[in-house]
């Protein structure tokens, strides 16, 4: 008896044994070592050691040739290396076994679309459509492509299908936003300020600016004729033209001049100029310049702001420096928040502020004396109607410190705007 199960024991270890040798040898995926170093070779891909990374990933896929995340990564790293041909035989391999995989697909339009050829990339994107309908990355890199062939109306339309489902996604409410700025579209717009004080004027000043814009491939440009009335019956006109030319698809700029006989209403000359840039994580900075001459000597003043996208919020500090001696210089500085719903057209806007912008147009004049205290909070709201009617609307209030003969003052401007644009 004692023979017969000593017998049984050996036989089940022989067995178990057998099956322990044999499952070395399939070409099943050792889970724990393979996903380590699939995560060895990223790092090593990221932090440019894309040679390494790739013998890395040949030896994964030779042990676990069903690895597609692995496969994938591999046609991402040719395509870096713009080894094309190569990055497109690993993503095919991957989609003739499934063909509805959506990082793979992503991964081919985006070779297709950085190799230069956007057509192939929008076939792609469709595709991929086909299989996964509200896909945001599919949508957006369909967006990116179209807007590369100058369809910029289409691409614009795909962004609007994208945030319908993602209205938060900060990333396409900034492509959207470019894409405004690409779109030969053409603009008449009228806008109404009116600002009522307690202290410093009896009366209300009113300014009206009439403005045509044409969107060109270039960048927008923008005439307008600004019109005043200040102090009750002084009346007078502004004439002028901003620009903002597109230099490369991270940079673009901004150009304004004006001119006015009225130099008790409008700066006799004015020129201004920007820098933009936008940065990774959806980050924008710009600096430049302001230059203001009422009489000699001229105002010059220096600006630069830093914005972020967050969600479906955009936040943007602004600053104002006008240079003096070591103790003497001024500096404003303006927050500016904007609430996106649904599209870069629609949204709420709140700006703080301390000092006086050379920006406001409703307080143009006022940067004559660019020392002058001033706190402010404006409230707009903005909205485009049947892609034709952009409808814009605003109020604020305005403190501000002031010298009238010898007596420093406080006063309280309520300001207002309503605004209508014609999009054709």
């Amino acid at each position: 008896m004692y023979y017969r199960i000593s017998n049984l024991f050996l036989v089940a270890f022989l067995v178990l044994s057998f099956i322990q040798i044999q499952g070395q040898n399939t070409p099943l995926r050792d889970t724990i070592n393979v996903d380590v170093a699939f995560d060895t070779a990223r790092k090593m891909a990221f932090n440019g050691r894309r040679p390494e990374a790739i013998a890395l990933a040949k030896r994964i896929l030779k042990k676990s040739p069903g690895y597609s995340d692995v496969r994938t990564f591999l046609g991402r790293i040719y395509t870096w290396n713009h080894q094309y041909d190569s990055a497109r035989m690993e993503f095919n391999q991957v989609l003739a076994a499934k063909p509805t995989d959506e990082d793979t697909r992503c991964a081919l339009v985006d070779l297709d679309y950085w190799s230069g050829n956007s057509k192939a990339a929008i076939k792609e994107a469709d595709t991929g459509l086909m299989y996964n309908h509200n896909s945001r990355d599919l949508l957006y890199k369909k967006a990116k492509a179209v807007a590369d062939t100058g369809n910029y109306k289409a691409a614009y339309i795909l962004i609007d299908t994208l945030l319908a489902h993602n209205s938060n996604d900060a990333q396409a409410i900034d492509y959207q936003l470019s894409l405004r700025r690409k779109m030969a579209v053409n603009d008449i717009g009228l806008i109404y300020y009116l600002d009522v004080y307690n202290t410093q004027y009896a009366n209300p000043w009113t300014l009206a600016s009439l403005s045509y814009s044409d969107h060109t491939k270039m960048g927008t440009v923008i005439a307008r004729l600004n019109f005043a009335n200040r102090f009750s019956n002084a009346n007078g006109v502004q004439y002028e033209i901003d620009a903002y030319p597109n230099i490369s698809k991270r940079f673009y700029a901004f150009v304004d001049a004006g001119y006015s006989s009225y130099t008790s209403l409008f700066p006799n000359y004015m020129f201004g100029a920007s820098l933009y840039s936008s940065l990774p994580k959806s980050f924008e900075v710009d600096i430049g310049f302001r230059y203001l001459y009422f009489s000699s000597p001229a105002t010059l003043i220096y600006t630069g702001a830093i914005g972020k996208y967050y969600k479906n919020l955009w936040f943007s500090l602004r600053t104002y420096i006008v240079p003096g001696s070591f103790n003497s210089y001024s500096e404003s500085y303006l927050l500016t928040t904007r609430y996106y719903m649904g599209s870069a057209d629609d949204y709420f806007s709140l700006v703080l502020g301390t000092g006086i912008s050379p920006d406001d147009r409703s307080l143009v004049d006022l940067v004559s004396n660019p020392k002058l205290k001033s706190d402010e909070a404006k409230l707009s709201y903005q909205k485009l109607f049947s892609s034709e009617w952009l409808f814009s609307i605003g109020a604020g209030l305005v403190r501000s410190d002031f010298t009238r003969g010898s007596s420093d003052l406080t006063g309280l401007d309520y300001s207002f705007f309503v605004g209508l644009d014609i999009l054709f």
